[in-house]
């Protein structure tokens, strides 16, 4: 004779199962990164990393299937870190300058050429000693390379990621 439990066990099937691991998996993630981010908040001071704009820059919302890949998750880690995200181009005043508050300017995979006062100002801010993060595409000639000469950084056509290929 078999126990209720056991025969209510046995009427539960492996998939249901694992679907409810997966959920309570899913929701200790999320609570993980809550608790990551308040802790943050608390113990680190507020930094602004600029992303710069209006360059055809991938983009900082999640990719739709088809579209080109984004930067979301470096958002999303950026903003765990206590860090504000501010946008960089022209209409924010990148032809004069880089903010004095910025942490660190980001140059996500632009597709079209920055103005030369864009790229003096961003030189300025590296003589200034700003910090950069730039995500290149190869191929594409942005006209940074005033830029990357004064970083001691040449840009190499080959490939290091194809997410067509992978």
């Amino acid at each position: 004779m078999r126990s209720r439990l056991t025969s209510d066990c046995s009427s539960i099937d492996a998939g249901t199962t694992a679907a409810e691991r997966d959920a309570v998996q899913r929701k200790a993630k999320k609570l993980d990164e809550e608790v990551r981010t308040r802790i943050s908040k608390v113990t680190r001071d507020e930094k602004k990393i600029y992303f710069t704009s209006g360059h055809g820059e991938r983009e900082q919302k999640p990719a739709k299937p088809g579209e080109r890949p984004t930067v979301s998750s470096l958002k999303k880690l950026l903003e765990q870190l206590n860090t504000k995200i501010e946008p960089l181009g022209i209409a924010t005043g990148l032809t004069d300058k880089v903010p004095d508050d910025a942490a660190v300017v980001v140059i996500a995979g632009p597709t079209a050429a920055f103005l030369e006062a864009e790229v003096a100002a961003l030189v300025a801010y590296k003589e200034r000693g700003g910090a950069f993060l730039i995500l290149l595409d190869p191929g594409v000639d942005v006209g940074l390379d005033p830029l990357l000469s004064t970083l001691a950084v040449s840009m190499s056509q080959n490939e290091l990621v194809n997410d067509q290929e992978y």
